[in-house]
């Protein structure tokens, strides 16, 4: 083993074990003094533990009943499979959380080894490992019985193996990244556009790499995501007659962003009790799915109902529409507030106690930095080439745009629902710290270019 070798394993070891240390002391907290009960479980969660225990104990998916049938639409079956395999040995949710905090510690990890891959510097690789290490969102998810973390650790593995694939020429491993990235949409369908989405991403991380793009291996790649994504679609069709992934997003237009944009341009509400309006309308519209599903209403006529009723007030109200969705997407992005919910459940002796709401602050403000660098990014990169011909430079920019367009991604996705906080967004996250990174490292090599230009002219 080279020196550089050793580095980087013992590199990679240390931020596995920091990551490691804080989530476990995380979980050990809530675990402790069954906590985990008020902070780890919500509505969401009993709907993939409903789901995980028809699994492990039916040996089905849904039950004979049109509630659990409309669940077996709305949630794709990854996460509920994967808290089965728990609950198959009687040993969850408490071993669900523990097998999470793993899972968590793969993504500063992986994380590091890409930075590395980009930047070929060990301090950036350090930086972001570390950075991903003390995600308020990746601690405060790996206590959580939702799909986040899971969906987050596949789809990160789904992007280094893509990187790897494209710049070392590997054509099974991009198409292995496809087959990851199918399995990510059975865990959490947000990624149900992701595999023509991801073709400008992969053109991005051609271009860095100066590599040739075979298209059969692109065409192959997205093939790969859709047949997934098309294979669960059709097992829905043949059993409630609806093509889909998931109704979820259905159900999200419709218990979200329409109730939002109806509320907001309702003039009757004032500023005040527009929230308070919401969650009414909301709790209505619940127990009119419930009322429809108890009624013997077919799941796709209620489908096509939630879907028209949402196509209708969004497109007559389009500007407060946009306010609307351009709210929820900033507010995601950037809003941590609700992080303050978990902060408050701790025991107040706990060490962590202390310490998360410095961490909720510290990323707060990290945050608003990597914005700014993005910013300042976006403005100055046409212009950077013009100045320095550099391939390093150019190697940058183009994983830079491509790590710019992940995270858009989720960051878009997110804007058709609200009080998640970055919940949504997480599984990008490392792309945004890893996005500042490299542009930060990118600067300094410029600054350095710049230094030494004189010195070389004077030789």
């Amino acid at each position: 083993m080279t020196k550089r070798r050793y580095n980087l394993a013992i590199i990679l070891l240390v931020i596995g074990l920091f990551s490691l240390f804080v989530k476990a002391s995380y979980v050990n907290t809530i675990v402790i003094d069954h906590r985990y009960k008020d902070i780890s479980l919500n509505s969401d969660s009993h709907e993939y533990i409903h789901l995980a225990k028809n699994i492990a104990n039916l040996k089905g998916y849904a039950r004979d009943s049109f509630y659990s049938r409309y669940l077996s639409l709305l949630r794709t079956p990854g996460y509920p499979l994967y808290y089965a395999l728990f609950e198959y040995f009687g040993t969850a949710p408490v071993s669900v959380l523990w097998s999470q905090v793993l899972a968590g510690v793969c993504i500063p990890v992986f994380a590091a080894l890409l930075t590395l891959m980009i930047t070929k510097n060990l301090l950036a690789t350090i930086i972001a490992g570390f950075l991903c290490s003390i995600s308020t969102a990746g601690i405060f998810l790996t206590g959580e019985i939702m799909v986040d973390l899971l969906f987050a650790v596949f789809f990160i593995i789904g992007f280094l193996m893509l990187y790897y694939g494209i710049a070392h020429l590997k054509q099974m491993s991009i198409l292995a990244a496809g087959f990851v990235f199918g399995l990510s949409s059975l865990i959490k369908p947000t990624t149900i556009i992701w595999p023509f989405y991801s073709i400008v991403v992969y053109c991005f991380l051609s271009k860095a790499h100066k590599a040739n793009i075979k298209y059969v291996i692109l065409i192959l790649f997205v093939m790969i995501q859709t047949a997934i994504i098309g294979g669960w679609s059709l097992r829905n069709y043949y059993t409630e007659r609806v093509f889909s992934l998931s109704t979820i997003g259905t159900q999200t237009l419709r218990h979200y962003l329409s109730v939002e944009v109806s509320e907001v341009g309702n003039r009757k509400n004032s500023t005040s009790t527009i929230n308070s309006s919401i969650r009414r309308e909301q709790k209505r519209l619940r127990k009119e799915v419930q009322l429809a599903l108890s009624s013997g209403i077919s799941i796709k006529k209620l489908h096509e109902t939630q879907f028209d009723e949402s196509f209708n007030i969004l497109f007559s109200n389009l500007y407060i529409t946009y306010i609307c969705y351009r709210q929820n997407v900033l507010e995601n992005i950037s809003g941590s507030d609700i992080w303050t919910f978990y902060s408050a459940k701790l025991p107040k002796h706990s060490l962590l106690n202390n310490l998360l709401p410095r961490l909720i602050s510290f990323n707060n403000y990290l945050a608003k930095f990597f914005f700014t660098l993005i910013i300042i990014f976006v403005c100055g990169s046409p212009w950077l080439p013009k100045f320095y011909k550099d391939e390093l430079l150019d190697r940058h920019i183009y994983c830079s745009l491509a790590l710019i367009l992940t995270y858009l991604y989720f960051a878009l996705i997110s804007g058709i629902t609200f009080w998640t906080g970055p919940r949504i967004v997480f599984p990008a996250e490392f792309a945004l710290i890893i996005l500042s990174v490299t542009i930060g490292h990118g600067l300094f090599h410029c600054l350095r270019l710049k230094l030494n230009k004189p010195k070389m002219q004077n030789i």
